[in-house]
Protein backbone atom coordinates (compact mmCIF):
# COMPACT_ATOMS: atom_id res chain seq x y z
CA UNK A 1 0.00 0.00 0.00
CA UNK A 2 2.80 2.40 0.96
CA UNK A 3 4.56 1.65 -2.33
CA UNK A 4 1.36 2.43 -4.28
CA UNK A 5 0.95 5.75 -2.45
CA UNK A 6 4.54 6.70 -3.25
CA UNK A 7 4.03 5.68 -6.90
CA UNK A 8 0.82 7.71 -7.26
CA UNK A 9 2.51 10.67 -5.58
CA UNK A 10 5.45 10.47 -7.98
CA UNK A 11 3.10 10.33 -10.98
CA UNK A 12 1.17 13.34 -9.72
CA UNK A 13 4.37 15.33 -9.26
CA UNK A 14 5.57 14.36 -12.74
CA UNK A 15 2.26 15.36 -14.33
CA UNK A 16 2.23 18.70 -12.51
CA UNK A 17 5.81 19.40 -13.57
CA UNK A 18 4.64 19.23 -17.20
CA UNK A 19 2.64 22.39 -16.51
CA UNK A 20 5.16 24.44 -14.53
CA UNK A 21 5.91 27.81 -16.11
CA UNK A 22 9.53 28.79 -16.71
CA UNK A 23 10.54 32.26 -15.58
CA UNK A 24 12.58 33.53 -18.52
CA UNK A 25 15.93 35.22 -17.87
CA UNK A 26 15.27 37.86 -20.54
CA UNK A 27 11.96 39.42 -21.51
CA UNK A 28 10.35 38.06 -24.68
CA UNK A 29 7.32 39.46 -26.48
CA UNK A 30 4.40 37.42 -27.74
CA UNK A 31 1.53 38.38 -30.03
CA UNK A 32 -1.79 36.77 -29.03
CA UNK A 33 -4.24 35.94 -31.80
CA UNK A 34 -7.50 35.34 -29.95
CA UNK A 35 -10.12 37.27 -31.92
CA UNK A 36 -11.02 34.34 -34.17
CA UNK A 37 -10.99 31.72 -31.41
CA UNK A 38 -14.06 29.49 -31.67
CA UNK A 39 -15.66 28.67 -28.32
CA UNK A 40 -17.82 25.56 -28.01
CA UNK A 41 -20.00 24.48 -25.08
CA UNK A 42 -20.97 20.87 -25.58
CA UNK A 43 -21.84 17.59 -23.87
CA UNK A 44 -24.79 16.24 -21.95
CA UNK A 45 -28.26 17.71 -22.57
CA UNK A 46 -28.85 18.16 -18.82
CA UNK A 47 -25.57 19.49 -17.37
CA UNK A 48 -24.94 20.17 -13.70
CA UNK A 49 -22.17 22.72 -14.09
CA UNK A 50 -21.35 24.10 -17.54
CA UNK A 51 -24.39 26.38 -17.82
CA UNK A 52 -23.56 28.15 -14.55
CA UNK A 53 -21.57 30.75 -16.50
CA UNK A 54 -21.59 32.13 -20.02
CA UNK A 55 -19.36 31.39 -22.98
CA UNK A 56 -17.93 34.90 -22.63
CA UNK A 57 -17.04 34.36 -18.97
CA UNK A 58 -15.22 31.10 -19.73
CA UNK A 59 -13.33 32.80 -22.56
CA UNK A 60 -12.27 35.67 -20.31
CA UNK A 61 -11.18 33.27 -17.54
CA UNK A 62 -8.95 31.43 -20.02
CA UNK A 63 -7.44 34.64 -21.37
CA UNK A 64 -6.87 36.07 -17.89
CA UNK A 65 -5.15 32.88 -16.72
CA UNK A 66 -2.92 33.00 -19.79
CA UNK A 67 -2.01 36.71 -19.69
CA UNK A 68 -1.43 36.92 -15.94
CA UNK A 69 0.97 33.98 -15.99
CA UNK A 70 2.80 35.23 -19.08
CA UNK A 71 3.44 38.53 -17.30
CA UNK A 72 4.60 36.71 -14.16
CA UNK A 73 7.15 34.73 -16.17
CA UNK A 74 8.80 37.56 -18.12
CA UNK A 75 6.77 37.26 -21.33
CA UNK A 76 5.25 40.53 -22.44
CA UNK A 77 2.08 40.54 -24.53
CA UNK A 78 2.87 42.56 -27.66
CA UNK A 79 0.81 45.60 -28.53
CA UNK A 80 -1.54 45.27 -31.49
CA UNK A 81 0.66 47.50 -33.64
CA UNK A 82 3.93 45.72 -32.73
CA UNK A 83 5.31 44.37 -36.00
CA UNK A 84 8.30 42.60 -34.48
CA UNK A 85 7.22 40.29 -31.64
CA UNK A 86 9.42 37.33 -30.72
CA UNK A 87 6.50 34.92 -31.01
CA UNK A 88 2.87 34.62 -32.03
CA UNK A 89 0.31 32.37 -30.37
CA UNK A 90 -2.82 31.56 -32.36
CA UNK A 91 -5.56 29.93 -30.27
CA UNK A 92 -8.07 28.47 -32.69
CA UNK A 93 -10.49 26.73 -30.35
CA UNK A 94 -11.68 26.63 -26.74
CA UNK A 95 -14.02 23.78 -25.81
CA UNK A 96 -16.09 23.53 -22.63
CA UNK A 97 -17.44 20.00 -22.20
CA UNK A 98 -19.46 18.12 -19.58
CA UNK A 99 -20.41 14.46 -19.84
CA UNK A 100 -22.08 11.96 -17.54
CA UNK A 101 -20.55 8.65 -16.50
CA UNK A 102 -21.94 5.90 -14.28
CA UNK A 103 -20.17 4.21 -11.39
CA UNK A 104 -21.52 1.23 -9.45
CA UNK A 105 -20.55 0.63 -5.82
CA UNK A 106 -18.76 -2.71 -5.51
CA UNK A 107 -18.70 -3.35 -1.75
CA UNK A 108 -20.66 -6.37 -0.55
CA UNK A 109 -20.25 -5.32 3.08
CA UNK A 110 -22.17 -2.10 2.46
CA UNK A 111 -25.90 -1.54 2.03
CA UNK A 112 -24.91 0.69 -0.91
CA UNK A 113 -23.54 -2.32 -2.82
CA UNK A 114 -24.89 -2.20 -6.36
CA UNK A 115 -25.96 1.43 -6.12
CA UNK A 116 -25.38 3.28 -9.39
CA UNK A 117 -24.24 6.90 -9.26
CA UNK A 118 -24.18 9.30 -12.19
CA UNK A 119 -20.97 11.34 -12.15
CA UNK A 120 -20.34 14.58 -13.99
CA UNK A 121 -17.03 14.76 -15.86
CA UNK A 122 -15.85 18.28 -16.74
CA UNK A 123 -13.03 19.49 -18.92
CA UNK A 124 -11.78 22.50 -20.83
CA UNK A 125 -9.59 22.10 -23.90
CA UNK A 126 -7.74 24.68 -26.01
CA UNK A 127 -6.06 24.16 -29.39
CA UNK A 128 -3.25 26.43 -30.51
CA UNK A 129 -0.11 26.97 -32.59
CA UNK A 130 3.05 28.80 -31.53
CA UNK A 131 4.97 30.65 -34.24
CA UNK A 132 8.28 32.47 -34.41
CA UNK A 133 7.77 36.17 -35.10
CA UNK A 134 4.52 37.01 -36.86
CA UNK A 135 3.95 33.55 -38.31
CA UNK A 136 7.45 33.43 -39.83
CA UNK A 137 7.71 29.74 -39.02
CA UNK A 138 5.69 27.25 -37.01
CA UNK A 139 7.34 26.12 -33.78
CA UNK A 140 4.76 23.67 -32.45
CA UNK A 141 1.04 23.01 -32.09
CA UNK A 142 -0.62 21.88 -28.88
CA UNK A 143 -3.89 20.79 -27.33
CA UNK A 144 -3.96 21.88 -23.69
CA UNK A 145 -6.62 20.69 -21.26
CA UNK A 146 -7.74 20.80 -17.64
CA UNK A 147 -10.33 18.44 -16.19
CA UNK A 148 -12.03 17.27 -13.03
CA UNK A 149 -14.81 14.81 -12.24
CA UNK A 150 -17.23 14.02 -9.45
CA UNK A 151 -16.20 11.04 -7.34
CA UNK A 152 -18.02 8.30 -5.45
CA UNK A 153 -16.49 8.11 -2.00
CA UNK A 154 -16.92 6.37 1.33
CA UNK A 155 -14.57 8.72 3.19
CA UNK A 156 -15.97 10.40 6.27
CA UNK A 157 -16.99 14.01 5.79
CA UNK A 158 -17.27 16.82 8.33
CA UNK A 159 -20.80 15.83 9.32
CA UNK A 160 -19.71 12.23 9.97
CA UNK A 161 -17.05 13.40 12.42
CA UNK A 162 -19.48 15.74 14.17
CA UNK A 163 -22.23 13.12 14.58
CA UNK A 164 -19.98 10.06 14.87
CA UNK A 165 -21.38 8.33 11.77
CA UNK A 166 -19.81 6.22 9.01
CA UNK A 167 -17.00 5.03 11.27
CA UNK A 168 -16.71 1.82 9.24
CA UNK A 169 -16.62 3.70 5.90
CA UNK A 170 -19.57 1.75 4.52
CA UNK A 171 -21.70 4.75 3.63
CA UNK A 172 -21.14 5.89 0.04
CA UNK A 173 -22.00 9.25 -1.48
CA UNK A 174 -21.32 11.34 -4.55
CA UNK A 175 -18.78 14.08 -3.94
CA UNK A 176 -19.90 17.09 -5.96
CA UNK A 177 -17.72 19.76 -7.52
CA UNK A 178 -17.80 23.52 -7.02
CA UNK A 179 -20.57 25.24 -8.97
CA UNK A 180 -17.79 27.38 -10.50
CA UNK A 181 -15.71 24.40 -11.61
CA UNK A 182 -15.65 25.42 -15.28
CA UNK A 183 -14.38 28.90 -14.40
CA UNK A 184 -11.59 27.25 -12.40
CA UNK A 185 -10.77 24.85 -15.24
CA UNK A 186 -10.82 27.64 -17.85
CA UNK A 187 -8.33 29.66 -15.79
CA UNK A 188 -6.17 26.57 -15.23
CA UNK A 189 -6.18 25.83 -18.96
CA UNK A 190 -4.90 29.37 -19.57
CA UNK A 191 -2.16 28.89 -16.99
CA UNK A 192 -1.15 25.57 -18.50
CA UNK A 193 -0.96 27.22 -21.90
CA UNK A 194 1.50 29.73 -20.45
CA UNK A 195 3.53 26.89 -18.92
CA UNK A 196 3.76 25.16 -22.28
CA UNK A 197 4.85 28.36 -24.03
CA UNK A 198 7.48 29.39 -21.49
CA UNK A 199 8.90 25.85 -21.29
CA UNK A 200 9.27 25.72 -25.08
CA UNK A 201 10.80 29.21 -25.25
CA UNK A 202 13.25 28.39 -22.44
CA UNK A 203 14.34 25.27 -24.35
CA UNK A 204 14.88 27.28 -27.53
CA UNK A 205 16.91 29.93 -25.70
CA UNK A 206 19.06 27.23 -24.08
CA UNK A 207 19.74 25.69 -27.53
CA UNK A 208 20.56 29.08 -29.00
CA UNK A 209 17.61 29.10 -31.39
CA UNK A 210 16.23 32.39 -30.04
Amino acid sequence: MRANIILFGAIAILCNSCYMSKNLETTKTIRLELDNMEVFITGTEDPYYMNNHTKEEYTQAFISGLKENLAANNMKVAAADDQNPNYTLNVSQLMIKETIDEETVDDESSEYHGTVYQRAMCWVEARMILYKGIRISKIEDWTISADKEEKVTNNRNFGDYVFGTNKDNKDYRLKSLSENIFMTLSTKCGRRTCAKITSKVAQRIKKGKD
